[in-house]
């Protein structure tokens, strides 16, 4: 169920107000990249991006002037509880993720005076910055530390939305604690709004946020490691200082040169990987002599706003096309089919069998492409597939972990009326562990028969995963699904 149906609003409304149109069933995988909110040409955009700055500079000033212990600074002000309300995130069931923790917080709290510093390089201070800084800092991350700070903006731009367009019957006043954060006292304060609410699993009301479409992506954000490594030759080209600029390639050259010296000892040739990684390591070791490296790197993305929003375009279109246009079609169209199994093996299978059909047969093998491009990740389709999984009497739920990591699916009803489902991409580096990976899971479960599905792309991928079921002759049932395009006829081209 999405936004604009579960609210009874037409969808042209939500668009021309710019709110992505969010699912209430699972998140969509979306995160809101700060930088985004920094380029936007929506001035009253421009003081959401100060007020991030502001807290920032209060995180600064507080660890260097505060005489509270730095555990208790961290707990109280680096971390948070994550606002699953906006329904965005990596939950392929419901919208509940994991929190700010303490890794995050201190790692802010050690770097926050490089993250504050911009040397006079770049036009602002940006929170992304902690991502170039410290390793395992990713979008979520940064994502939810923007919603807690910013959550009255969040509230504020909702309610204005949801008082003109939404029944009143549908909006309820909320108390919101730690809403929005008093400067003057140095405290998060709770405050009202009145926003659309849904009832939880829980049975209680929940408020539900909306995200302006242009601060969202499905990528890293802008400002994140890979980026600066692939484009470091641009970096260079925009330091102004041109001894630290040469001192920084000669150090390059000389740590490549090093290993081609090291390697003709042992008469062999560095690979790809070798000089890619001596690289990067000569690029850190003259980031942490010369910290403002970071910021020209910076300055970059900051002047690249138009071709950021081009990729928000393409990034939050090819979203909707997959999850909010093409997929409701797939819920529609199961509305009317009837499943009366007794096995949550049998009717499993018979849901994985309607899903390969309309994929194969009845044209959703498009929704897998977006931009001509395959969709690139396994929760693309599990989304998709719990879209299958109305009018049924077995519980369906999707990452159970009972010690073994997370299956995909589990069928049940009842203890001992139960099976797996684990969904693979052809191209999964690690396809061929799926048997083992999932007969691991039969063991935390105390279940057996589960059901493989993979999905290919392309004939190499075909003849790959015929291969590896062969070799392996797995006591698994297994079901391949086709999702190339170039064998997809219309029903007028195909033959008798």
């Amino acid at each position: 169920m999405y936004f604009n149906e579960y609210f009874d609003i037409n969808i042209e409304k939500l668009n021309e107000y710019g709110a992505l149109n969010i699912s209430l069933d699972n998140d969509l995988p979306l995160f809101i990249d700060p930088i985004l909110i920094f380029v936007s040409k929506n001035k009253d955009f421009a003081n959401w991006h100060t007020k991030l700055i502001k807290y920032m500079l209060f995180l600064y000033n507080l660890k260097e002037k505060s005489t509270i212990p730095s555990d208790n600074l961290i707990r109280t002000y680096f971390t948070f509880k994550e606002i699953c309300n906006n329904w965005l995130g990596l939950s392929t069931t419901g919208n509940k993720g994991s929190a700010i923790g303490y890794y995050y917080g201190v790692s802010l709290f050690n770097n926050i005076g490089i993250v504050t510093e911009t040397h006079n390089v770049s036009k602002s201070i940006h929170l992304e910055k902690l991502c170039l800084l410290q390793d395992g800092i990713g979008k979520d991350k940064i994502s939810d530390f923007v919603v807690n700070i910013l959550l009255a903006e969040f509230a504020k731009y909702t309610e204005r939305f949801a008082v003109e367009n939404i029944s009143r019957n549908k909006l309820k006043t909320f108390k919101i604690e730690k809403g929005n954060f008093n400067f003057e006292n140095n405290q998060f304060v709770p405050c009202e709004y009145t926003l659309p609410y849904i009832i939880n699993e829980k049975g209680k009301c929940e408020y539900v946020l909306l995200t302006p479409k242009e601060f969202l992506r499905v990528d890293e954000n802008a400002i994140n490691k890979e980026n600066f490594y692939q484009s470091f030759d641009n970096v260079l080209e925009c330091i102004d200082n041109a001894e630290l600029r040469t001192r920084i390639m000669l150090h390059i050259n000389n740590t490549i040169k090093a290993l081609y010296d090291a390697k003709r000892i042992l008469n062999s040739e560095p690979t790809e990987k070798e000089k890619r990684e001596n690289r990067r390591k000569a690029i850190d070791e003259m980031v942490r002599k010369n910290p403002e490296i970071l910021d020209y790197f910076i300055k970059l993305q900051e002047d690249s706003g138009n071709i950021l929003r081009d990729l928000v375009n393409i990034e939050v279109n090819s979203v909707e096309q997959v999850f909010i246009n093409n997929a409701k079609e797939l819920a529609h169209g199961y509305f009317d089919v009837k499943c009366e199994h007794e096995s949550a093996y049998d009717e499993a299978l018979y849901r994985i069998n309607f899903f390969k059909n309309e994929i194969e047969e009845c044209g959703l093998w498009r929704t897998l492409y977006v931009n001509q491009e395959p969709i690139k990740d396994e929760s693309d389709l599990q989304r998709m597939f719990r879209l299958v999984w109305c009018r049924t009497n077995f519980d369906f739920n999707s990452e159970v972990n009972n010690g073994n990591g997370p299956i995909d699916f589990k069928v049940s009803k009842g203890f001992y009326n139960k099976k797996l489902v684990e969904f693979k991409l052809a191209k999964n580096s690690k396809l061929q562990n799926v048997f083992a990976q999932t007969s691991a899971y039969e063991t935390a479960n105390s279940t057996n028969n589960s059901i493989v599905v993979i999905f290919y792309i392309n004939l190499e991928q075909k003849k790959k995963v015929e291969k590896l079921i062969n070799d392996y002759n797995a006591n698994k049932k297994i079901i391949t699904i086709d999702c190339r395009k170039d064998n997809k006829l219309s029903a007028s081209n195909r033959k008798k």
